[in-house]
């Protein structure tokens, strides 16, 4: 007995069809198997063909169409809307309902620019804000240190700020406004500078720029006394001494470097006697 053969045992389709049921509103199914080839039973339509002509499937067609317009039409009066069909909006809207849907599709989106902007510019004023803090506690510190007589000629960064206030101090001394305290906080800026210069870090362009500037004040201020003659003296020879030492760290300053590295390099261990002649050892 081959498999093809074999007799195919399948659990046989319900009808399925719906029955008034013992309750109103509540419904049963048809228990009874459908016709072979058909999806119900003899009693609720496998028998049924149909229209079979074309003036059949016609009138069919036409009755058909005409009880779906009474089926709208009693729904339109009703106040009902269409159970089936398109979603509601989309195509079906009006033009009116189209243009305000627009209108407030754009307000939406003016709205989330605007939140947009107002939190571009909130955190740009942050920043700015954070910014102007670190530069006020920058500038106290420096502040503090100037009034304590500390060096502020160690970082290279401090040039553009130093050459901005003698900027401002060379205007008031060229207008006749550099007096009392502002002179004396001119003064202490001088005498930092001429002291500590020797070991600032900063380049040879700005210095050579910073001391043009304290000249150029000096010259304006410059009354022909004996102080303002050793403050100027002064002046020059912190600026010649600085200048020698840079010239001459140009000349050798290879050989300077070799040695700072030999003496920052670690030292060999000499622990274990070595021999003075070493080929008398060798065999």
């Amino acid at each position: 007995m081959s498999l093809a053969s074999t007799p195919r045992f399948s659990t046989p389709r319900r009808c399925g069809a719906k029955l008034p049921g013992l309750r109103p509103g509540r419904h049963i199914r048809c228990r009874r198997y459908a016709t072979p080839g058909h999806h119900r039973c003899a009693l609720h339509g496998s028998k049924a063909t149909g229209p079979i002509t074309a003036t059949g499937m016609a009138n069919t067609i036409a009755a058909m169409v005409e009880g779906r317009k009474r089926w709208l039409a009693e729904l339109k009066a009703r106040g009902e809307p269409v159970p089936f069909g398109r979603r509601r909006g989309g195509r079906n809207r009006s033009r009116e309902q189209i243009d305000e849907a627009n209108r407030e599709a754009e307000g939406r989106r003016a709205v989330r620019d605007m939140r947009i902007r107002e939190n571009r510019d909130g955190k740009a004023r942050k920043q700015a804000r954070r910014q102007q803090r670190v530069e006020q506690a920058e500038l106290q510190h420096r502040h503090d240190a100037f009034q304590c007589g500390e060096s502020i000629f160690g970082a290279p960064n401090l040039a553009g700020h130093l050459e901005a206030t003698l900027d401002e101090v060379l205007a008031a001394a060229g207008c006749g406004a550099l007096r009392g305290t502002t002179l004396e906080d001119f003064r202490r800026l001088e005498r930092s500078f001429v002291e500590n210069l020797a070991g600032s870090a900063l380049p040879a362009d700005r210095v050579e720029a910073l001391y043009r500037r304290f000249v150029r004040i000096e010259d304006l201020l410059d009354r022909g006394t004996v102080a303002d003659w050793r403050r100027r003296a002064r002046l020059e020879e912190a600026y010649m001494q600085w200048m020698a030492r840079v010239q001459t760290r140009q000349m050798i300053g290879h050989f300077i470097e070799r040695a700072e590295a030999r003496a920052s390099s670690r030292r060999p261990d000499f622990g274990a006697p070595r021999s003075i002649a070493p080929w008398a050892t060798r065999r």
